[in-house]
């Protein structure tokens, strides 16, 4: 099953739902990790022309945060190969951020799925993209705050930031902390959106 998000305005209220949740504000635990199953719920539709998608994963080299009116309410996401200053979805913080090391063309599948007693959001990389994860995670494992972090940008933010401890080489990556599949399908509906 396919679900859109045809407004501006819903986009806005996915990347709000997905910021809260994932930078922890919404008192949910947030995990990344690997997984070995396939996707199962929610993926890109077999059915649709190919299309790239606006999600890349990036290192962070520093973060701030955003003096009022630092961050425009509009953004797009950078090309993928050049270094870029970011704003978080509810733009509180400013990252810099390296190259994507992954971009929409290396992701293979994006799906909410149950995950442990809630659910998580499955991004799965294509053998390119899982190579860049693979080196990104490498070198973030060993580094201190907050070059240990991996940037998920989307429609022009950093959606979230979450540190790395262990690399990351099977070519799954979950992003967890999802109380209810409604709320993990519309953030992974947030990341299907077009730019």
């Amino acid at each position: 099953m396919t679900h859109r998000i045809p407004r501006r305005s819903a986009r806005r209220a996915a990347a709000t739902l997905l910021s809260l949740v994932l930078c922890g504000c919404s008192g949910l635990p947030v995990s990344v990790g690997t997984a070995t199953a396939p996707p199962t719920i929610d993926g890109l539709p077999s059915d649709s022309p190919s299309v790239t998608l606006d999600v890349q994963i990036r290192s962070v080299s520093s973060q701030r945060a955003a003096p009022a009116g630092t961050c425009p309410e509009d953004a797009t996401t950078p090309p993928a190969h050049v270094d870029a200053q970011l704003c978080s979805a509810d733009r509180t913080v400013i990252y810099d951020v390296g190259p994507a090391a992954v971009s929409g063309s290396d992701i293979a599948d994006i799906s909410s799925v149950p995950h442990g007693s809630g659910f998580a959001v499955r991004i799965t990389l294509t053998p390119q993209g899982r190579a860049g994860l693979s080196r990104l995670t490498a070198v973030a494992m060993v580094a201190s705050p907050p070059v240990n972090q991996l940037a998920l940008v989307s429609h022009g933010r950093v959606q979230v930031a979450l540190p790395v401890s262990e690399q990351i080489d099977g070519g799954v990556l979950d992003i967890s902390g999802f109380t209810s599949e409604s709320a993990a399908r519309e953030a992974a509906d947030l990341l299907l959106a077009p730019a």
